[in-house]
């Protein structure tokens, strides 16, 4: 009910513009949900709105198609990382010498994002007390794809740039700057360095 909500909301927002196509897509919740395709069933019956389940290995082509634009050239290589509610898709990829020719050589997806794994460990209350934890659990499911890319070892030699699609990114942008609400035009694009994001 309270996604069904949201959408609405969303679709409100839509119908404000003249939008001749769109593609609407569900990630790792429908994914995973036993009433995932029910629900989208739902939703086109009550709301007119196609959704398509789209697979993790999908969900990461789209989520680097929306940001590629903004990988720099004179680096070599890039970690893209798209951190959602339920998922979180890593694509290692090589910068080509022209804006459009990069290439996604390797990709993971977990089956953890912010809220899914904050729940496995007790919730939002619990965060700081888990962090060791749940660090520990996420390294474990990235190692196999560090280790046959042999990211660490690259990142430790050479300049590699780490660019982030998702809200996850978007709200450490948003503290980091100290937004009282969410700025598009402060955030699209946003540099930091790794220590602004330890900070945070």
């Amino acid at each position: 009910e309270r996604t069904l909500l949201a959408l609405k909301a969303c679709q409100k927002k839509l119908n404000k513009y003249q939008i001749f196509k769109a593609r609407y897509v569900a990630t790792e919740a429908c994914r995973r949900a036993t009433n995932g395709a029910a629900f989208i069933e739902q939703v086109r019956n009550q709301m007119g709105l196609h959704i398509d389940i789209i697979s993790s290995e999908e969900e990461a082509r789209l989520a680097f198609l929306g940001c590629s634009s903004l990988l720099a050239e004179g680096q070599a290589r890039a970690l893209v990382f798209d951190i959602g509610g339920g998922s979180t898709e890593l694509m290692w990829v090589k910068i080509g010498p022209e804006g459009n020719k990069h290439r996604i050589e390797d990709w993971l997806s977990i089956g953890y994002g912010v809220m899914n794994l904050a729940d496995k460990f007790g919730g939002s209350d619990f965060a700081d007390m888990a962090f060791d934890d749940m660090v520990a659990l996420l390294t474990e499911q990235m190692k196999p794809f560090d280790q046959a890319n042999r990211i660490s070892e690259t990142i430790g030699n050479s300049d590699v740039q780490l660019l982030s699609t998702s809200g996850t990114g978007t709200t450490l942008a948003a503290i980091h700057l100290g937004l009282p609400r969410y700025d598009r035009s402060r955030i699209d694009g946003i540099k930091m360095k790794v220590s602004d994001v330890r900070n945070t």
